[in-house]
């Protein structure tokens, strides 16, 4: 109870906790949407009060989260289509003009997610944005060929004159335009999330294939047949038109105020962008309602919070009474550290490891009247699943054991206290591992201990976002300035 308490249980608390281990293995989202499913079956089969819990932990954020993606992504692009054609549809009056930016949407997204197969690439949480993306790209630079068309058939032109008129002003422009989203999207490449550099490659066959969609369905698509022939102008085109001359001359007139309040506006934002502070609480993508922030608000309150991380540490070929000592003092140590939130305080709620099973172990007379090796073996036999998380039964590939220290706290704290925390745990590893008498456990120069885990990965993840906006902004900036100067030379 001693061992376990702060991480199953809480003396003064009315829940419990039991910890599934999820084994290492497919990573399709709907194996483990699969899997969570089953446990909340089960868990509706107990008895009352226990039917009534929660499955909670990050891989259930996780994959509730890519789920929850996936559907607005969908909705997204849905909702957005049917938006831009009725636009399309009350502006100009024309089923045909309607249909024909939508063809091209259609066209260019099967087109791209076809490279993808083909290309071994994967659709990931950003990713499902492409569709609406896609869709605005598509739609703007159809509307441009729309008017060109227009304007050509108000002159008098024929059908097939217009079209070849239109593609012969607008092509040139529309490639550009093409080119330089591609390059814009394209320094995405350079972000150090990977589902972001897969977006931007994804945007940037997208983007292309708008192009490709343009020459190869808009001609045939306007000219097909004999109904519907012509769009409409818009009855408030003129008004239109009249409102954008006179803003110009606006500007224009006053050009010295205008680049005064866009250079405020831009100090602003970079202002605030440097001010901005990383989000690192998972929970708050999700709506306040839903039970799985009432579960994890119960993990805060009442289990020593939701923030669950490791220290691996490396093992000895032989396990010794030193080694477990050596381990017992550094969990101690990080029990005792403290960090700054506010006008209150941040410190590890649980800390528990195979060695605090060992020691617990010697408390019978009986149990601590044998080796060490056999107690070790039979807490194995006891405990096999929990005992080969805690500490690895066999080397791995590089002939190292490990040892893993579970370490728990609050998750609803401030990023920047959080982060003090995760760098004073590294702080206190590093002095630790650093000592001789923890060298000399090892034959040789011992393995570097890492700190891993959920917590510590999505704290980086938003971190590693921020940060590589910024690089791939001027990146983007970069390849359009280029693309640009070879469009304008």
């Amino acid at each position: 109870l001693e061992v376990f308490e702060g991480y199953t249980h809480r003396r003064d608390s009315q829940y419990t906790t039991v910890a599934c281990l999820l084994q290492a293995g497919s990573a399709d989202a709907s194996d483990q949407q699969a899997t969570l499913t089953a446990l909340q079956q089960v868990m509706h089969q107990l008895p009352s009060p226990a039917a009534d819990g929660f499955i909670t932990g990050e891989p259930v954020l996780v994959a509730e989260g890519f789920r929850m993606i996936q559907r607005d992504g969908w909705r997204l692009g849905v909702i957005s289509s049917a938006l831009v054609s009725l636009v399309l549809l009350i502006s100009f009056r024309s089923l045909r003009w309607t249909l024909i930016p939508l063809v091209v949407v259609f066209w260019s997204l099967t087109a791209t997610r076809a490279i993808l197969v083909l290309g071994n690439l994967n659709l990931s949480m950003v990713s499902s944005m492409l569709t609406a993306i896609v869709t605005v790209i598509g739609v703007a630079t159809s509307i441009h060929l729309l008017l060109k068309f227009q304007q050509q058939r108000r002159s008098g032109a024929s059908r097939a004159a217009a079209i070849e008129e239109s593609f012969s002003q607008l092509l040139t422009p529309i490639m550009w335009a093409c080119v330089t989203d591609a390059a814009g999207f394209l320094a995405l490449l350079f972000a150090a999330v990977g589902p972001i550099r897969d977006f931007g490659l994804m945007m940037a066959i997208g983007s292309m294939m708008v192009l490709l969609a343009i020459v190869l369905l808009v001609p045939g698509l306007a000219l097909l047949g004999r109904w519907d022939t012509d769009p409409r102008t818009p009855q408030i085109d003129l008004l239109v038109r009249l409102w954008l001359r006179r803003l110009l001359g606006y500007c224009l007139a006053r050009r010295r105020w205008g680049v005064g309040i866009l250079v405020g506006l831009a100090v602003y934002g970079v202002v605030g962008g440097l001010l901005m502070r990383v989000e690192t609480d998972y929970t708050k993508n999700f709506s306040r309602h839903s039970s799985l922030v009432h579960g994890y608000e119960v993990i805060e309150s009442e289990l020593g919070g939701a923030g669950v991380w490791d220290i691996m540490l490396p093992a000895p070929a032989t396990l010794s009474r030193d080694y477990f000592s050596q381990v017992i003092g550094l969990e101690e140590e990080l029990r005792r550290l403290q960090v700054a939130d506010g006008a209150h305080t941040l410190a590890l709620s649980k800390v528990l490891s195979f060695a605090d099973a060992e020691l617990a172990s010697r408390s019978g007379p009986l149990l601590a009247a044998l080796p060490l090796a056999a107690r070790v073996q039979g807490m194995r036999a006891a405990m096999p699943d929990f005992s080969n998380i805690l500490l690895t039964h066999s080397p791995d590939a590089n002939g190292q054991r490990w040892l893993r220290i579970m370490l728990r706290s609050h998750e609803r704290v401030g990023a920047e206290a959080k982060n003090d925390l995760v760098q004073a745990v590294r702080s206190s590893l590093r002095r630790f591992t650093d000592r001789d008498q923890w060298q000399a456990l090892f034959s040789g120069t011992a393995p570097k201990a890492e700190i891993a885990g959920y917590h510590v990965m999505l704290g980086k993840l938003v971190a590693n976002i921020l940060s590589d906006q910024w690089k791939c902004f001027l990146i983007a900036t970069l390849g359009i300035l280029v693309a640009m100067t070879l469009a304008t030379r």
